[in-house]
């Protein structure tokens, strides 16, 4: 760090916090505060600050190998439209709430997959098969990670073969 930067700690800084973002300030590490829209002054020396996107915004679920209740080998994938709707919760009391969402909202995809049949899902794709994926994201993310979910979506969903290769202890495959 150089004597500029130090001694640049020392005056309160500005920040512009958009109307799309929020944020919160960690005053001397402890004390947090919420940071709404708007021209915001604070000192570095004893602040930081933490500003996110908080408008609607959508987040990409990973494809995953499943199988359906009725034994259908399947890969699918999934969106889900989110806004974050408590800073606090979602900077404060998580961490990287962005991939733990993933992580819970892929679960909930995961769960939705494996208990209903491949026939129903194909039929009900955009219909009570979304509707239900976004019930069981709600109730997974909404109050542990403070957002509001909209919608949840499967992206990708087709059958698929999975082939596993076993290969003995000299590298030789069987």
């Amino acid at each position: 760090q150089s004597i500029m930067e130090w001694l640049g700690k020392f005056i309160p800084e500005v920040q512009v916090v958009r109307k799309t973002d929020m944020g919160v300030r960690f005053k001397m590490g402890k004390h947090v505060k919420i940071m709404e829209p708007g021209v915001r002054c604070f000192w570095p020396i004893v602040t930081e600050v933490e500003v996110i996107n908080v408008a609607k915004q959508t987040l990409r679920l990973k494809p995953q190998i499943l199988t359906t209740r009725d034994g259908k080998q399947v890969m699918a994938s999934g969106v889900v439209v989110f806004s974050v709707s408590d800073i606090i919760k979602f900077l404060v009391d998580n961490y990287d709430s962005y991939d733990s969402i993933e992580d819970v909202a892929s679960t909930a995809l995961r769960r939705a997959i494996t208990t209903s049949d491949f026939d129903d899902i194909q039929r009900d794709r955009s219909g009570d098969f979304d509707a239900t994926l976004t019930k069981k994201i709600r109730s997974y993310v909404v109050r542990a990670f403070g957002v509001k979910v909209y919608s949840a979506r499967l992206r990708d969903f087709s059958p698929t073969r999975v082939f596993s290769v076993s290969i003995n202890g000299d590298g030789d495959s069987e």
